[in-house]
């Protein structure tokens, strides 16, 4: 136990374990630390999409943009788990009063982001019926701009994972509140974020059912694509990304 004490002191020196556990001090917040650390971590993932994959994203419609957000979106979650487990770890051996009901909420961000990679048949059935509804308003009330209107699909988009999330979040289903009475590590922790994770999917995905016309027929088919054909995507994303530069 004195050698993991050590080992972790001395990769705290170099390794931003303190930054990443609180997510970049979002922990530190006074109220609120779930809420915006989920919140930043969209914002973040989106600008990397962007940088990473840039104007080719406007080559797509609604449904090809959702098989690029969820490839990245794993692929960014896969990441941020092994970041997060290093660096909970060696917070905690550095600050052991560290919790997460307190300062750490870097689980509350990697939850989010799978949520966003592994919610998206019903995040796409909930996006729209949205839209669908903002374009009756738009062209019976308004004459909106593209650009105008591309943030607000844009901005449906981003927010119906994010407020299925932290509607989870706020309640605190069983067993996270056990949890965090009995238990502090980063097994624990990691526990919590999974459970947090689980929830939103399901209810998402319930909601999506049984007021938005979602069928698991048409879920599965869009997952089956995705975890099918993985590597093929990439490679596409590759080349055309590189015939843009």
């Amino acid at each position: 136990m004195k050698s993991f004490r050590l080992i972790g002191k001395i990769v705290g020196k170099v390794f931003p374990a303190k930054i990443i556990s609180t997510f970049f001090g979002m922990g530190y917040l006074p109220i609120w630390q779930e809420y915006w650390a989920s919140f930043l971590a969209l914002v973040i993932s989106y600008i990397l999409l962007y940088l990473s994959y840039g104007s080719f994203l406007l080559l797509y419609d609604i449904t090809g943009i959702a098989f690029v957000v969820t490839i990245f979106f794993l692929k960014l979650s896969i990441v941020f788990l092994a970041l997060q487990t290093i660096a909970v770890f060696i917070f905690q051996i550095n600050n052991p009063s560290a919790n997460s009901n307190e300062n750490i909420v870097v689980h509350i961000v990697l939850a989010q982001l799978f949520v966003v990679a592994l919610a998206m048949p019903a995040t796409l059935a909930i996006f729209h019926s949205m839209a669908g509804f903002y374009d009756q308003i738009c062209k019976k009330m308004f004459i909106c701009p593209k650009w105008i209107n591309s943030f607000i699909y844009f901005c449906i988009f981003f927010i119906i994972p994010y407020i299925f999330f932290n509607i989870i979040v706020m309640i605190k289903p069983w067993p996270i509140v056990t949890i965090q009475l009995h238990y502090n590590n980063v097994l624990s922790i990691t526990a919590e974020g999974a459970i947090y994770m689980l929830y939103t999917i399901v209810l998402i995905y319930l909601v999506a059912c049984i007021f938005f016309d979602l069928t698991i027929h048409d879920a599965n088919i869009f997952n089956r694509y995705i975890f099918n054909n993985i590597k093929a995507l990439n490679a596409d994303l590759y080349n055309i990304s590189k015939k843009l530069v």
